[in-house]
């Protein structure tokens, strides 16, 4: 099955599951070709030589209209080769209300893409969704399923109530992580009916099970964070708990916090003015091997994640890793994460923004017996292993892509 895929950025250093996805489709023997708008913030080193060519076959769109001349040879190819077949999709999307294409960036969009129809389409991300919502009218013998992550990330601007419609509407199956993320959408203007739930999913093989698991090596607690150090992901709420522990006497604990991003160094000096140097450390970005060893070095995982504008966490995919990881998790109540979370975990939710409750989360779990905290990791791996299997997501993703089919679309 040819399955062409669209997504805002790739590779992405923080978004791993789109590696776990396209591999595992590869593997299934599909073909799959990827578009993107640009790569992520860092460069990404392929983990398997099936991404390694993936990474390298990957194709890129204009942005807007700055970038089109650099794409214009791949636009008069597709254009001179099928004229017919560019003419018919845009007198299509001109058709359609709401307008599928509009102004020259649209329809340099709808020109670079190939002239070969896929069996399907695959779009991640509202905004990638919105830059190509023609894709029904290039090729109207293939589904186009859509799947919403969420809102857009605090200073990306956001996407109108009537835009997310529209582009809802140009998909025939819309996908998102969580109950809550499928509220998220409604409000935004998609049908329920048109919404199918199917969370984010991960190789279990690359999660090996840890038989005589440790906790609290040498009586330190030890916990790790890991994403973009950024507002809305909350790091400056954990570094004011990590002050809380130690201003109330408990030293016991080291915070690694993993990742890089604009708040690194307003984090760096917030360490130095609560006087965390000797229990916090900032790592920055690492390898993706390195990431998941700092999970299975940890104790405790902790996501003081905040809602910002439209977005918020819908599925936290890093809690998942870190219960394969068969770490504990300290979280907020935000999002979709309560949904995400294995329930012998949920206690230890927090509050958005309350340095207070994470400290006390953190002093809770430090009280419990190895015994107990091995008991509550391995709960947390077997509620992954029962809902995240990749092989089974996407099975359900292309099955319910492909039931969308269009049997009366006609070309021209």
């Amino acid at each position: 099955m040819l399955i062409y895929v669209v997504t805002e950025h790739y590779p992405s250093l923080y978004k791993p599951y789109f590696d776990t996805q396209f591999e595992q489709f590869l593997r299934d023997g599909h073909d799959v070709r990827v578009f993107a708008f640009g790569t992520g913030e860092r460069a990404v080193a392929p983990a398997s030589p099936l991404l390694a060519e993936l990474y390298a076959t990957t194709s890129y769109l204009p942005t807007g209209r700055g970038s089109l001349p650099k794409f214009s040879p791949r636009i008069a190819a597709n254009l001179l080769g099928a004229p017919s077949q560019r003419i018919a999709a845009l007198r299509r999307a001109r058709l359609a209300r709401p307008a599928r294409v509009d102004g020259l960036p649209d329809l340099g969009r709808l020109a670079a893409m190939p002239t070969q129809a896929p069996d399907l389409c695959l779009v991640h991300n509202l905004i990638a969704a919105h830059w190509v919502r023609f894709l029904r009218d290039l090729y109207p013998g293939a589904p186009v399923g859509f799947y919403y992550h969420g809102g857009e990330l605090p200073g990306v601007p956001e996407i109108s109530h009537s835009a997310a419609s529209e582009t809802f509407a140009a998909s025939d199956v819309v996908f998102t992580n969580t109950e809550k993320s499928k509220a998220h959408a409604i409000s935004r203007g998609c049908p329920g009916e048109k919404i199918v739930v199917s969370p984010v999913g991960f190789n279990l093989d690359e999660f090996p099970a840890i038989a005589k698991r440790s906790y609290r090596r040498e009586g330190t607690l030890n916990l790790v964070s890991v994403g973009r150090l950024s507002p809305e992901k909350g790091f400056n709420f954990a570094l004011e708990a990590a002050r809380h522990l130690v201003a109330g006497g408990f030293r016991d604990f080291r915070y690694r916090i993993v990742g890089g991003g604009s708040l690194q160094e307003a984090l760096a000096r917030q360490i130095e003015a609560s006087g965390l140097r000797d229990f916090v450390s900032l790592a920055g970005p690492i390898p993706r091997s390195a990431v998941l060893e700092a999970l299975r070095a940890a104790d405790v995982l902790v996501l003081p994640s905040i809602s910002v504008g439209t977005w918020e966490e819908n599925q936290a995919c890093v809690v998942q890793e870190a219960m394969l990881a068969q770490a504990l998790v300290i979280a907020s109540r935000t999002g979709g994460v309560p949904e995400s979370l294995a329930p012998e975990l949920r206690p230890y939710l927090v509050p958005e923004g309350d340095a207070a409750a994470i400290a006390a989360a953190v002093l809770a779990i430090s009280s419990c017996d190895r015994s107990v905290l091995a008991a509550l990791g391995e709960a947390g791996r077997r509620f992954v292993e029962t809902r995240y299997d990749i092989r089974r997501l996407n099975a359900q993703i292309l099955g319910a892509t492909l039931a969308t089919r269009p049997s009366a679309r006609v070309a021209g």
